[in-house]
């Protein structure tokens, strides 16, 4: 054993520590002191000497002390030896767990410190650097210890000591705290010269604590001889902070009462402790974090209840979530903070746009980049943050900025503001705060989707059972009230009704002022309907709604019926009203068909079938009519039914012919024909064209017989070139407004002339003002296309639709004609003679030629001739005729006019 170790050895004299007075004390309290701060079960302070160290004091529970292990044995020889520390291994049986640590003096093992816990508990490698960090300050005090006694024995050797001594240490006067010594250590470590140093109070040293503050420290170690471990702040003549950890003893320096005190820089240690106590605040923090995502139910209870963990658990002054939006500013949205932000922070305009200078903040970078940043002094940043000094002056001192991320893009970014000027933030630390930022943004990922599936569910639901553009059940939905009201009946009797609803001319509505139009008077219908009616309600589709009426508890049939009837008929009244739009007004007139069940009745299917049956007589009888169900309905229906398929069969067999009604001038000389479709069915004979074209308007079957007319008339033109009687005369064919808008129409009139090989310059078609409802420029594009084969256009029924004057002289018309319901009464009411003369004229005006439908007159014939009309249609002149007889001939009228016959 060499020297310097064995004069630690009890008996060796002087120079030894052993026999020196308040050794044990000291070892004592720092055994106890090692209990506080490692929360181990037991500590001792080991001397060497003789065959083996000795023990000068233990602490905690020392029935257990694990000196005699193997493991712990070599742990101490190791430490005596090669001054290294160690800690038993945590995968190694032992009955306790320990760490070895060596005292040193002057560089020299002289002991160690031996602390241990149960075996369930091992060592980590901080707690490790921290005992090396702990045996180092028994070490310094043991030696001023040393030092102190060597002083009362010796002044020389008192001040060689004090001078050489590497640890920092000062005199100062016992009462008044005056520095008057000071040895080369601690004029290095606190970078005064010793001149300055000297000048200096012990108060003086103390870093940025108030007057009171280190008066009420100084006398509350006045009456103090000795003081150990006094941990504080000092702070250098450059202002840096030091971590210190003071003793003092009681010496007579100069004949006189002083202070020797001894200053340890343990500013590692606390940056270590710090951290480590921070480490374990963001695990804590992280842990409750990982419990609220469980807990929470949405995302805002998300970042309420993160934002409080920030604050009640990371000891944060304050916590802000904030998310990047993708506007065209890019601004940065606060979405969360506890209570009531700070006025500076609720003004806050910031931006994540690079090019911008509210982007260049902290927010904006992080948003840009993904990564952290810390801000460890906002008193540093005044020039990166907008409102740094409004933040210093609530108390805030440093700023975490920590992005969060989802699928490599960083959406949003989590705010974290501390009290205090934090030290450098460690790895360990900043890792755990990235861990929280992802598990909280995988949390508000999950939340949203959560609350999209939750959307996306509801909505589901409501396209299932609801009708989209009102917001009333749909026939799903209506299935199942209606079902459940067949089961009462059936199982308490009485009677309930059902109430199918149309609006009368919705069609006409949707085709003059378009389909948006018509939507918002669904959606006002539908508004109406529900404060109406106290039962259930639901749209079918179309114009089509429905409404449950009763129940009827009434058991007599005749009773419900007047009762149903009459609650079908007020809500008739109540619904009928005037919807006004911008420039225009629509009566809004319903037909309703009734239908009374008992649950014995039929299902559902069925009585939607009935109350369909009556709704169709309801609308055949006009607006405000109601029809109820009977067997006469029934078979009303089954006949309209026969009807279609009788039409089909019609249209496959080709059934339908063609007569022509002449277009003569005044003379009675034909310059024309149109071609009017007949049916002749093979057990009911001529059907009226009044009876099957409605029914083929209303199937949709109007489309094939316009094209099957288009084919015959252009068949039978073709074959008129080949007689010269008929050659000349122009053949006009009508189109219906849904055929004319089918895309194919153009395609189909050219293949037809093509077939046929008619001449398309004698082919006209006439097309009503309903076609002038769609798109103009759709409708012009498409009569200019069929101008350029050479097909002219007649504006049929002039004066009844809607039609504008602008809109007449965009569409390359060529004829319009004067509908015969103003010809009929031209002579007895002067509104139709002027609306007559007012047609002729505009015809004139436009370059039109103007034709008169419905001619059965001379009077009627003069009275047009005289004001401009050149060509005439009707009776007068001819009937329509069939192709055989047409064909015979082209006759003239046998009396002239009367204005021709003045003229002669």
């Amino acid at each position: 054993m060499d020297s310097a170790r064995a004069s630690l050895v009890p008996g060796s004299g002087d120079a030894g520590f052993a026999g020196e007075p308040g050794l044990q004390q000291l070892a004592s309290a720092a055994c106890h002191r090692i209990l506080r701060l490692f929360g181990v079960s037991g500590a001792a302070v080991l001397l060497a000497g003789g065959a083996h160290p000795q023990v000068i004091a233990q602490a905690g529970d020392v029935a257990t002390n694990p000196m005699a292990l193997p493991a712990v044995r070599g742990l101490i020889d190791r430490a005596l030896s090669l001054g290294r520390a160690g800690r038993t291994e945590a995968h190694n049986a032992v009955d306790a767990h320990a760490i070895v640590t060596p005292l040193r003096r002057d560089g020299v093992p002289v002991g160690v410190i031996l602390m241990w816990r149960p075996s369930a508990h091992s060592f980590t490698d901080t707690e490790l650097a921290q005992s090396a960090l702990s045996a180092e300050s028994l070490g310094m005090t043991l030696q001023l210890h040393h030092v102190g006694e060597t002083l009362r024995r010796s002044e020389a050797q008192y001040r060689l000591l004090f001078q050489r001594n590497p640890l920092p240490m000062y005199v100062s006067t016992f009462e008044e705290r005056r520095i008057i010594a000071v040895n080369p250590a601690a004029i290095q470590l606190y970078g005064y010269d010793e001149a300055r140093f000297l000048q200096l109070h012990s108060a003086d040293l103390m870093f940025e604590q108030s007057a009171e503050e280190r008066a009420r420290v100084m006398r509350e170690t006045a009456p103090y001889h000795r003081i150990q471990g006094l941990v504080g702040q000092h702070r250098t003549a450059t202002g840096r902070t030091l971590d210190v950890e003071v003793w003092t003893d009681e010496i007579e320096f100069e004949g006189r009462n002083a202070r020797l005190v001894l200053v340890y820089d343990i500013t590692e240690r606390c940056n270590a402790e710090r951290e480590l106590a921070r480490v374990s605040r963001v695990q804590r923090m992280l842990s409750a974090c990982n419990e609220a995502l469980v807990r929470s139910q949405d995302e805002p209870d998300l970042l309420a209840r993160v934002s409080d963990i920030a604050l009640n658990i990371g000891g944060y002054r304050f916590a802000m979530v904030c998310m990047a939006c993708d506007d065209e500013g890019r601004s940065i949205r606060i979405v969360d903070w506890p209570g009531q932000p700070p006025n500076h922070l609720r003004e806050l305009r910031v931006s994540w746009a690079p090019d911008g200078p509210c982007g260049q903040g902290p927010m904006g970078r992080v948003i840009r980049s993904g990564e952290p940043v810390v801000m460890d002094d906002l008193a540093q940043h005044r020039d990166e943050l907008v409102m740094a000094d409004a933040s210093l002056n609530l108390g805030y001192r440093s700023l975490v900025v920590l992005p969060l991320r989802d699928a490599g893009q960083t959406f949003g970014v989590l705010n974290l503001l501390g009290g205090e000027v934090q030290s450098v933030m460690g790895r360990s630390e900043l890792a755990l705060l990235m861990e929280l930022a992802d598990n909280l943004a995988y949390g508000i990922v999950h939340q949203r989707a959560r609350q999209q599936r939750r959307l996306d569910a509801a909505r589901i639901a409501q396209l299932a059972y609801s009708d989209e553009l009102t917001g009333l059940p749909n026939r799903a939905r209506l299935s199942e009230q209606l079902q459940n009201r067949i089961d009462d009946t059936r199982a308490h009797g009485g009677w309930s009704s059902l109430l199918l609803l149309d609006i009368h001319n919705l069609k006409a509505l949707n085709e003059i002022w378009g389909h948006q139009e018509g939507d918002r008077l669904l959606r006002s219908f539908a508004q109406r309907l529900q404060l109406a009616t106290a039962g259930v309600c639901a749209r079918l589709g179309a114009d089509e709604f429905v409404v449950l009426l009763g129940p009827h508890r009434a058991g007599d049939e005749t009773i419900a019926v007047d009762e149903a009837t009459g609650a079908a008929s007020r809500l008739l009244q109540a619904l009928a009203y005037t919807h006004h739009s911008e420039g225009w007004v629509f009566e809004c007139l319903c037909s309703a068909g009734l239908v009374l069940f008992n649950g014995h009745d039929g299902g559902v299917s069925e009585l939607l079938q009935r109350a369909e049956i009556a709704l169709y007589a309801a609308k055949a009888a006009g607006p405000q009519s109601l029809r109820r169900y009977d067997r006469e309905l029934h078979a009303a229906v089954v006949e309209h039914a026969q009807l279609d398929q009788a039409l089909r069969e019609a249209l496959n067999q080709r059934q339908f012919e063609l007569h022509y009604q002449p277009q003569c001038d005044v003379n009675g000389t034909w310059v024309g024909a149109e071609a009017l479709v007949r049916w002749r069915h093979p057990q009911r004979g001529w059907v009226s064209p009044g009876t099957f074209i409605p029914a083929c308007e209303e199937s949709g079957l109007i489309l094939r017989l316009g094209l099957q007319v288009l084919e015959m008339a252009c068949a039978r033109l073709a074959q008129w070139q080949a007689m010269p009687h008929l050659a000349g005369l122009m053949l006009s064919v009508n189109v219906s407004a849904r055929q004319f808008r089918q895309p194919e129409f153009v395609r189909q009139v050219a293949q037809a002339l093509a077939a046929s090989g008619a001449p398309a310059r004698k082919l006209k078609l006439e097309l009503t003002e309903s076609v002038m409802v769609d798109d103009v420029e759709q409708v012009t594009g498409k009569m200019k296309a069929l101008r350029e084969l050479g097909v002219s256009f007649s504006l049929d029924d002039f004066g009844t639709g809607y039609s504008s004057l602008s809109q007449l002289q965009r569409l390359p018309l060529d004829q319009i004609k004067i509908d015969q319901s103003f010809v009929r009464d031209l002579l007895t009411s002067p509104n139709d003679a002027s609306i007559a003369r007012t047609v002729i004229a505009l015809g004139q005006s436009l370059g039109l030629d103007v034709v008169a439908e419905g001619v059965e007159t001379a009077a009627q014939r003069d009275f047009l001739h005289q004001h401009g009309c050149r060509t005439f249609q009707g009776y007068f002149f001819s009937r329509p005729l069939p192709q055989a007889q047409f064909e015979e001939g082209v006759p003239a009228l046998a009396d002239p006019p009367r204005a021709l016959q003045r003229l002669s």
